[in-house]
């Protein structure tokens, strides 16, 4: 019962967390499909995905490993990964924003990724939503996580 309440508690820690960094201007996984975010094309990648679970690939396994496979290295200096499950009892949906700022580029200073994961029955996770957005560096356009490009 304590680990149930434990479990509980910091599933509404972390929900708490995001709805208060979402007030404050960061966007969370739910809003994939928001015009501020450029859609990011998904569906070679779950094939790979699909076949390195067919291989027993530990990767294919954890959410975040999924979706940092998707997204590819970071060139920037700082890189901070959120992940919240749908359900802290038994996960079978999951949604990732990797943000990575101070980018090595003299127009964007970070790029943001948004990806919503769901669970398959050999335990895998496959990409079913995902977006991208970039903040500008200062004097370049946009202070904000959008898809509009910087100059």
């Amino acid at each position: 019962m304590k680990k149930q309440l434990a479990a509980f508690t910091l599933f509404f820690a972390v929900l708490a967390a995001m709805t208060v960094a979402a007030a404050a201007g960061k966007t969370t996984a739910t809003v994939v499909g928001d015009p501020e975010y450029e859609s990011v094309d998904f569906a070679e990648f779950n094939k790979t995905v699909v076949e390195a679970a067919g291989k027993s690939e530990a990767w294919t396994m954890d959410p975040v490993l999924v979706a940092l496979k998707l997204t590819g290295p970071s060139e920037g200096m700082t890189q901070n990964i959120e992940r919240i499950y749908g359900s802290a009892e038994s996960p079978d949906a999951a949604e990732v924003m990797i943000t990575n700022e101070k980018l090595p580029d003299d127009s964007v200073m970070g790029q943001r990724f948004v990806i919503v994961l769901g669970k398959n029955d050999d335990g895998s996770w496959t990409v079913k939503r995902a977006g991208k957005a970039v903040k500008c560096q200062e004097g370049r356009g946009h202070q904000d996580y959008s898809k509009e490009p910087c100059m």
